[in-house]
């Protein structure tokens, strides 16, 4: 099987880029500068505001987990307060329950969901790594199931829960697979 975000190579924990993408192959979550391009806009916009998001914690020196990346403004964002940070994200679409908004229409083929979640999910991961590359972030990627964290990934002083919470069907168990 040859490795992907979702299946490192053998006995590897942390994920590597997984191939060269053009800005048509990305889905950006938070809007981002991103150096020798720009403003690319996102679905949503943290930009000066990382420190009131994140309470305004010193992360300067702290390993920090940041649980559901997507694009990965948070992480980039704490990196640059000098936090070392390890990301983390679904690695399929069964992992994302969408609840029934209204007016919405019912899910009426699981399959079909998940597998345009995956799209979607890739489209975040390859943004990830764009700005993972042209920001020469440092940050380690992992992509599994929330609730149940790699123990090897080891202890961290804070961890940061984005806006996963209401696409999860436990969030509470995903809180406790993320702490000690």
């Amino acid at each position: 099987m040859k490795p992907t975000p979702q299946n490192p190579a053998p006995g590897r924990l942390y994920s590597e880029p997984p191939h060269a993408y053009t800005f048509e192959d990305c889905e950006f979550y938070h809007t981002v500068d991103l150096p020798g391009h720009g403003v690319i806009e996102g679905q949503r916009d943290l930009r000066g505001r990382i420190r009131n998001y994140t309470g305004g914690i010193e992360l300067a020196g702290k390993k920090v987990l940041d649980i559901g990346t997507a694009s990965g403004f948070l992480t980039f964002e704490m990196e640059k307060q000098g936090a070392e940070i390890v990301s983390f994200d679904a690695d399929c679409g069964e992992r994302v329950h969408k609840f029934p908004l209204h007016g919405s229409k019912p899910v009426t083929d699981p399959e079909a969901s998940a597998l345009t979640t995956s799209a979607f999910l890739a489209r975040l991961r390859n943004s990830y790594w764009m700005v993972h590359q042209a920001t020469g972030s440092k940050a380690q990627a992992v992509y599994g199931d929330v609730y149940a964290l790699p123990e090897s990934m080891g202890l961290f002083d804070v961890v940061v829960v984005g806006q996963i919470l209401i696409h999860l069907r436990d969030p509470l168990a995903a809180l406790a697979a993320g702490s000690p």
